[in-house]
């Protein structure tokens, strides 16, 4: 391809991104998009120069214990279930389940220079708007009692996004810094008419974590500017806030104490079955759980899942599968923490970025089976790859410029 195509393909590559994530955060059109981005790949693939190769070899060499311990979590989740009488729909969803962690490998393949991260985190950025304005579009004009279908899941899709704004913002941007403003106050205002506990929690935690972390890059200038704004969209939701939180206090009297018989109920179908799992089948759990496993003080029939990942994991594919999934999440964490030392700004920002998906994944699991969701594995496995490709080609960019300094003297 000469000069022009190729600067063409890569402003197609990063539109069709942008629209495959779209496709993923909003729920539509992602067969679609999906097809497309996969056509992007193999493009990308096939015009792969002995340069780009290197770059894929060296995120895969850089980050093959993440790749590893993923593994792991896969095959420890999916060989529990030829141990039980599985059905066809244990199947259905073990495929699943294997098929989309492979959108893992999609932003590996079609990033390759600094280029394509700059084009794509600014796709980053108009997802962010348009999922923040459409949260906000439900609740306003569609009159949702709360922000989002299911506002649980919305909530984790706003944190998922708000780091690409708020990151960089505290990075040192200086030109873009209003629209960074302005998408921050839409998600966080989004992410309070959501409602939900886990995800407020997950926002706290997430920033001590990151300013602690960047704490000696910090402006406190804009540390400052981003309080006042904080305590403007709060104000903005402080009725919805003190619901919630006399909610909280008064748990015994709402469904939050629920949640505590949930995990009890979860924690002994879990025993019960502590080698292979009850199986992958998702109204398995509920029947058991209706005609076995709810306490006589629950009030709540019906629950689909244990309301906690570590208790879905142990409940679907036994002890196995609890292993494979707290070993994946540690490696993760490992690997960002490291990154994050790198004395270079955009390893450490990307780092950053991968920190807080962790942090708010983790957190928010705590209080909800995220990996119950189809649509939640298929983002999650696309944003992983996304930040693990964006700090392995920094790497390697800085890597080069090293050599070739080295090479001047």
């Amino acid at each position: 391809m000469n000069l022009n195509y190729t600067e063409l393909f890569i402003y197609l590559k990063s539109g069709v991104f942008c629209a495959w994530l779209l496709s993923l955060f909003l729920e539509t059109g992602y067969k679609l998009t999906t097809f497309l981005i996969c056509c992007i790949a193999l493009i990308s693939l096939y015009y792969t120069k002995k340069h780009d190769f290197k770059v894929i070899n060296f995120v895969l060499q850089n980050a093959r214990k993440i790749f590893y311990s993923a593994l792991i979590f896969i095959i420890l989740n999916s060989f529990s279930v030829f141990f039980i009488d599985y059905t066809e729909r244990d199947i259905g969803y073990l495929k699943d389940f294997i098929k989309y962690s492979l959108f893992f490998f999609i932003p590996i393949i079609i990033i390759k220079s600094s280029k394509d991260i700059k084009n794509m985190m600014v796709d980053m950025l108009l997802v962010s708007g348009i999922v923040s304005v459409y949260g906000l579009y439900t609740y306003f004009v569609l009159d949702f009692s709360r922000v989002g279908e299911i506002p649980t899941l919305f909530s984790l899709l706003l944190l998922f996004l708000l780091p690409f704004c708020i990151i960089p913002y505290f990075c040192g941007y200086k030109k873009e810094k209003v629209l960074y403003f302005m998408l921050i106050s839409l998600n966080l205002l989004a992410l309070i008419l959501t409602q939900t506990r886990a995800g407020w929690i997950s926002f706290i935690v997430a920033s001590i974590c990151i300013l602690f972390l960047n704490r000696k890059n910090i402006n406190f200038k804009k540390i400052l500017k981003f309080i006042i704004l904080f305590i403007l969209i709060i104000s903005c939701g402080f009725p919805v806030i003190m619901k919630r939180v006399n909610d909280t206090i008064n748990y015994k009297d709402n469904y939050s104490y629920e949640r505590i018989y949930i995990w009890q109920s979860s924690y002994k179908m879990g025993m019960d079955n502590f080698f292979t799992g009850i199986g992958l089948e998702n109204s398995r759990f509920k029947e058991l759980y209706d005609n076995e496993y709810q306490l006589p003080d629950s009030k709540e029939k019906h629950i689909n899942h244990p309301h906690n990942a570590f208790l879905y994991f142990f409940v679907k594919s036994g002890i196995g599968g609890l292993i494979g999934f707290i070993l994946f999440q540690i490696e993760q964490f490992y690997y960002l923490y490291k990154n994050s030392k790198i004395a270079n700004h955009n390893i450490k920002e990307f780092s950053l970025l991968g920190i807080w998906f962790f942090m708010v994944f983790f957190i928010g699991s705590l209080f909800d089976a995220y990996f119950y969701f189809i649509s939640i594995q298929k983002i999650y496995w696309a944003l992983l790859g996304f930040i693990i490709a964006c700090i392995e080609v920094s790497k390697f960019k800085a890597y080069n410029i090293e050599q070739m300094n080295e090479r001047k003297i």
